[in-house]
């Protein structure tokens, strides 16, 4: 392969890394900062059953059959955001031995190094604020 070849391929798959990286990123700080006052409250919240049984006035038995629809729903939620979180995480996989199958003995020990910053930090991130209810990296 030429280099000029080669300094394409290895361009492309930052690219494309950047991308997946950027998209985790933007769908955890949706969650956490944006999405902790409206996706968690319309789709998880427990919060609003008193609300929403107030203004409708719900009898006992329409507010047990709410409370299992919301929960049924969590479950489904929870289900959901473990798949795309198992997703992600096979995808990064992927492109991070894509991008190392491209690089040089020395070039593949700092992309290890970088790989294992970015790791801390994305940990404590998620340490930091104490959203996501993790105690480890995945």
């Amino acid at each position: 392969m030429t280099t000029r070849k080669r300094a394409l391929a290895v361009l492309i798959a930052a690219f494309l890394l950047g991308c997946l990286v950027g998209a985790a990123g933007f769908r955890q700080w949706g969650q956490w900062d944006v999405g902790r006052a409206t996706f968690r409250s319309d789709f998880r919240g427990m919060d609003r059953l008193p609300q929403l049984e107030h203004h409708l006035q719900l009898t006992s038995d329409q507010q047990a059959r709410l409370k299992d629809i919301y929960s049924d729903l969590r479950r489904q939620m929870d289900a959901h955001r473990a798949d795309m979180d198992n997703q992600y995480e096979t995808l990064r996989k992927e492109t991070n031995n894509r991008i190392a199958a491209i690089l040089t003995d020395e070039q593949k020990k700092r992309f290890e190094q970088y790989l294992k910053d970015a790791e801390g930090r994305r940990y404590s991130t998620r340490r930091g604020r104490g959203a996501s209810g993790r105690t480890s990296p995945h």
